[in-house]
């Protein structure tokens, strides 16, 4: 069972039933998109993860009494180097892929930034998450 919630219920996990479940977020298919799309659009590269789809991470799931929440979050920073560190910020490391490209440049990141998909407020990032609970019965 999917639920699109601002944040997970985490008063399900109450009492003694917190020692039997198993707990997990992760990103899903889209996290990352407008990223994904700059790059495509400035190089035909793909930088950026490739993350399951919801469906599959609840297949994983349905021999089990589970829940799946589905929340997304979206960012806006001033330019796209502020992107980029908040990425770095956080840890995220391309994980796939050929990194023989190089460096990212200043003329480089000013390439990327004609192509990011600029909103009103500057360069949105989203991240598409999905917080799970596992019942061990």
């Amino acid at each position: 069972m999917v639920r699109r919630s601002a944040a997970c219920d985490c008063g399900l996990l109450s009492g003694n039933a917190s020692r039997h479940v198993v707990v997990f977020s992760t990103l899903v298919e889209g996290s990352l998109g407008e990223l994904a799309q700059a790059w495509l659009s400035l190089d035909g590269s793909k930088r950026v993860n490739d993350f399951l789809p919801l469906a599959q991470i609840a297949d994983a799931c349905r021999p089990y009494r589970h829940r799946l929440y589905q929340h997304t979050m979206s960012y806006c920073f001033a330019t796209v180097s502020d992107v980029m560190h908040s990425l770095k910020g956080i840890g995220a490391t391309w994980l796939h892929g050929d990194r023989s490209r190089g460096l990212l440049t200043r003329r480089r990141l000013q390439a990327l930034a004609q192509v990011y998909p600029a909103a009103p407020g500057g360069f949105p990032l989203s991240y598409h998450l999905v917080y799970g609970i596992i019942y061990r019965d």
